[in-house]
């Protein structure tokens, strides 16, 4: 069977998954969705304690802590995004009801007590460092959401995607806190505190970026161009960034998985969009793609958890790489075969070959097969359609 063929076969029994359970499903971080009180045993602790189990957990309880299958807006946008590509290469009407019927989702679940508009994770998170409670919105989340919105728009042009697109850009500039130094801007990840996160500074750049495309406002030019340059001054000479930095101790996290590929990503999509000709933009995105390639995936390509560990291999980080390197294509040659390392592995280890989905983790003793429709499916469903995409277009 030729290659895009059989990814063609893989790709709709994917479609069937997800569409069967309505788009709906479990997240890795939903457990304080639970009727159960976990705050009980310590407080927030006890929250922390029994999400990071969860999340651990290989054996599913969620059905019996009380936690629903739910709609995700991020895993939402993720498929609209895979999806408006897919409508592209073999346009469909079940395809474009699905694309109209998840834009239309994003129009009647926006948050209407912010200014343009944005959408909320529908759990509450506890870490160590801090919490955020249901329903808060962030700008990553929005800026995911414009990715779907963006695509959705250049496959179908319907005009209302740009007055959401408008809307996503006004919610980053009126509620995002900004950090701002000789070297640009850094907008934060959420609406409550400030600080300096590079993949969510570089989401709003493309999101930006992408907005001036379409309506070629100026002031949206400008502040895509301060995030991205504040990004480039913090990328580190091997071409990786950290996770984050504290700009008040000067201390770095130093968290290198799937988020450098989301930099690369918003990064490669500003150039694109803003039509950058400076050779320091390209410059800075074939050495973070060259560390990207080298050093956070094996020969075999198995995706690094967080450099230098190995393990737990996440879907995550498997999804993210066949998108990124399909994507990025252009930019180095060693891209397009290493994601197909990345997808031949992750077929023969993290897929359910008779039920048609992606399993969560594979660990050194076992294989975490909880099924999770944001983390695991939507980014594969994206994965491949880019890397289906990449085929199609090589054809």
């Amino acid at each position: 069977m030729k290659k895009e063929a059989l990814f063609n076969e893989i790709i709709q029994a994917l479609s069937q998954y997800v569409q069967n359970e309505d788009f709906k499903g479990y997240d890795p971080y939903d457990t304080l969705n639970s009727w159960f009180p976990f705050h009980i045993f310590g407080g927030r602790y006890g929250q922390i304690l029994a999400m990071q189990f969860q999340v651990r957990n290989p054996i599913n309880l969620r059905s019996l802590l009380g936690v629903k299958k739910e709609y995700s807006a991020k895993g939402l946008a993720l498929f609209l995004q895979a999806y408006s590509i897919l409508y592209r290469i073999n346009p469909s009407e079940e395809i474009k009801k699905i694309l109209d019927d998840l834009f239309n989702w994003f129009i009647e679940n926006r948050r209407k007590d912010f200014e343009g508009y944005c959408w909320a994770v529908h759990y509450p998170i506890a870490w160590s460092v801090r919490s955020r409670p249901k329903f808060d919105p962030s700008a990553v989340l929005a800026c995911v959401v414009a990715e779907g919105i963006f695509e959705y728009y250049l496959t179908t042009k319907n005009k209302k995607a740009v007055e959401v697109l408008e809307g996503i850009s006004i919610f980053l500039l009126n509620h995002i806190p900004i950090t701002e130094n000789e070297h640009g801007k850094c907008y934060s990840y959420t609406t409550t505190k400030k600080e300096v996160v590079f993949n969510a500074n570089t989401y709003v750049a493309e999101t930006f970026a992408k907005t001036y495309y379409i309506n070629k406002d100026e002031k949206l030019k400008e502040e895509a161009l301060k995030c991205i340059d504040f990004n480039l001054a913090y990328q580190k000479d091997d071409g990786r960034w950290v996770y984050r930095l504290y700009p008040e101790t000067g201390v770095e996290r130093n968290q290198i998985d799937f988020h450098q590929g989301f930099i690369l990503n918003s990064l490669y999509d500003s150039i694109k969009y803003l039509e950058l000709k400076d050779k320091k933009y390209t410059d800075a995105l074939k050495k973070g793609l060259d560390y990207y390639i080298h050093q956070q995936f094996t020969n075999d390509g198995r995706g690094f958890w967080r450099v230098p560990s190995l393990y737990p291999i996440d879907i995550h980080n498997q999804a993210v790489g066949v998108m990124i390197l399909s994507k990025l294509r252009d930019i180095s040659s060693e891209a397009m075969p290493m994601a197909e390392k990345i997808l031949s592995w992750t077929l023969e280890n993290l897929y359910h070959k008779e039920k048609s989905y992606f399993f969560y983790q594979k660990r050194k003793l076992f294989t975490n097969k909880i099924s999770y429709i944001r983390w695991s499916q939507a980014w594969m469903l994206l994965g491949l359609s880019y890397y289906y995409e990449a085929l199609h277009n090589k054809k």
